[in-house]
């Protein structure tokens, strides 16, 4: 049995990969589609160093197998295109992640959205490599030159993130904020949040309750809400490393139920609609009871020992969303002491804002966290909200903030 086979499974993949469009309606996401692109390709040559290398061994009776498996590598690297470059979920929703990064990272080229069963984050390095020659030696006459080793460091030197969200929430503009906790995972370590473990209970899931504790001081009571209008519809099991999705919505509530014991601590309308967003969350939660009953002393107890620390490392890059909040409504108290003639350019978009624009149909330019916190309510998380109008609303915070930095420059 010939090798061929192999080299053609890689040709006909290869021209597969260079057929994906890369272009969209942004430079920055047409620039990440081609990285992955680029890193595709890097792939299958690795595959094709691995199948000379095993053409040039001694194999016998074992050589049909092996070039069975090294046919099917070309498939993993197959299988991803679609998830990528054909995701449906919108591109503003880079938007939405890349003001995150803004504020606690560097920069944000190193991430691309796909298509997934669930909201999930990992590299494409573990992703391909896991899945394909991590549980295969390399073959020996390749051993000595490295040649193998050096394209691997090339990989992942050239890496990058895939955050995966569910394929069915493409078009539910609140489920969008989950993703931000997929950020996190990938920030924990940088954000210093894995140092708080030693304060917590052991247990697997602790990072992922840590994140949640710090998402909900970031991104505010819309990141809670978001849990619970995907737990009503999509009930999780728990997992070894990760606890139901009932007892992160018990973490993330916990910090609506402190914003609602200090009265008039955030501005109306949202004040009056912590209480409606806390009742729709007793709502879901009450189905899940037991599921939380079972670690709720723990989590308290987790909270409770994080909940200043968090903040305290959360201030270092940015301002927690109650600061955030209360400042936009300064400055647009500030505002309107302006002329009119000079509200266009100078105008500070808060919740009571988005909420106005939204009855009447117009999109706003309006932070992300602004715009997702406006719908906090029953009545949208029940109903849901127009997706078109989030996507567009996000494109024109995009584009505002975009000549702002130009006008500084």
């Amino acid at each position: 049995m010939s090798f061929d086979v192999v080299f053609k499974a890689y040709d006909r993949v290869r021209a597969h990969v260079k057929r994906q469009p890369t272009n969209a309606a942004y430079d920055f996401v047409t620039r990440r589609l081609q990285r992955m692109q680029h890193l595709f390709l890097k792939w299958l040559d690795v595959y094709e160093l691995y199948a000379k290398g095993y053409q040039n061994e001694m194999i016998t009776w074992s050589r049909p197998y092996v070039i069975w498996d090294l046919s099917v590598f070309g498939n993993v690297v197959e299988e991803s295109l679609p998830d990528v470059f054909e995701a449906r979920i919108p591109k503003e929703v880079y938007v939405l992640l890349d003001d995150l990064f803004t504020q606690l990272y560097h920069g944000s080229d190193f991430y691309i959205l796909a298509n997934g069963d669930s909201f999930e984050e990992k590299s494409v390095y573990d992703e391909i490599y896991g899945r394909s020659l991590k549980h295969l030696t390399a073959p020996r006459p390749m051993k000595p030159s490295g040649e193998i080793d050096n394209v691997l460091k090339s990989i992942k030197n050239q890496d990058m993130v895939i955050f995966y969200y569910d394929r069915g929430q493409y078009d539910n503009a609140i489920s969008w904020p989950l993703l931000v906790h997929e950020c996190l995972h990938w920030l924990y370590g940088y954000e210093g949040l894995n140092t708080l473990e030693t304060k917590c209970p052991k247990e697997s899931w602790i990072d992922e309750v840590l994140i949640d504790i710090y998402v909900t001081n970031f991104f505010g009571p819309a990141y809670a809400t978001s849990l619970a209008s995907y737990l009503y519809s999509h009930p999780h099991e728990e997992t070894i490393t990760h606890p139901h999705f009932a007892v992160r919505l018990y973490t993330s509530a916990k910090y609506l139920n402190d914003l609602a014991m200090v009265p008039k601590s955030l501005p109306s309308p949202l004040d009056t609609q912590i209480t409606d967003a806390i009742r729709y969350i007793d709502t879901v939660q009450e189905r899940q009871a037991e599921v939380i009953q079972e670690v709720k002393d723990k989590v308290d107890q987790i909270y409770q020992v994080t909940k200043q620390p968090v903040e305290q490392l959360l201030r270092r890059k940015t301002k927690p969303f109650t600061a955030f909040i209360q400042d936009i409504e300064k400055q647009r108290d500030e505002i309107l002491k302006f002329p009119k003639e000079q509200f266009p350019e100078k105008q500070i978009l808060s919740i009571d804002d988005v909420l106005r624009y939204y009855k009447i149909g117009i999109p706003i330019a309006a932070s992300p966290r602004v715009l997702f916190n406006a719908f906090i309510s029953t009545e949208y998380l029940e109903k849901g909200v127009d997706a078109l109008f989030v996507k567009e609303s996000l494109k024109k915070w995009y584009v505002r903030e975009f000549w702002n930095r130009m006008g500084k420059s």
